[in-house]
């Protein structure tokens, strides 16, 4: 009966030990896809050459992927997400909203010190207005990745312990039976 109980609380923790190890990838990989949703958005001049400026932002490192928006599409973007209020539409002539690239960093560049370093840099590009970025939500989004991921790995390195503990103790008291 001791045996049978012993190798039921072995496989129990070991049982333990997966679920968590399954639960902190998965918090590492949700984290990971969410850095790979936080963009740059980078409004152009209207003399902006935009070729060379693609080719000039994919060539920094931290930038994964970098899409060209016309103002033709970011209007039309626009007047679909105001709908309820096209009538503001029909005193424009002329569309008012610029050129942009929408820039991706490489999820293990995404922390405020890489965005504002790629966000200086890509100011001091030539045809380039302005960078913006959400600052603060990248701020609170990066301290709660960060938080989830120590408690992920100290949790595991606490379970982990456990089982071993748990794991050495049958094995000792096989050897005493």
């Amino acid at each position: 009966m001791k045996t049978k109980l012993s190798t039921f609380t072995g496989i129990v923790s070991l049982l333990v030990l997966g679920i968590t190890v399954f639960a902190v990838f998965n918090i590492f990989s949700f984290s990971s896809r969410l850095k790979e949703k936080v963009e740059i958005v980078v409004y152009l001049k209207n003399s902006a050459d935009t070729v060379t400026l693609q080719k000039d932002i994919t060539a920094i490192k931290e930038i994964k992927k970098v899409k060209f928006v016309s103002k033709e599409e970011s209007l039309s973007v626009f007047k679909k997400e105001m709908e309820k209020d096209a009538d503001i539409f029909s005193v424009l002539k002329l569309n008012p909203l610029p050129d942009s690239f929408r820039i991706r960093i490489k999820p293990s560049f995404v922390t405020m010190d890489k965005f504002e370093k790629v966000s200086e840099e890509l100011k001091g590009l030539p045809g380039i207005d302005e960078v913006r970025y959400e600052k603060e939500f990248l701020r609170r989004f990066s301290r709660l990745i960060n938080i989830a991921e120590l408690i992920g790995v100290i949790g595991c390195g606490v379970i982990a312990g456990y089982v071993i503990l748990v794991l050495f103790t049958i094995r000792r008291f096989k050897t005493i039976i």
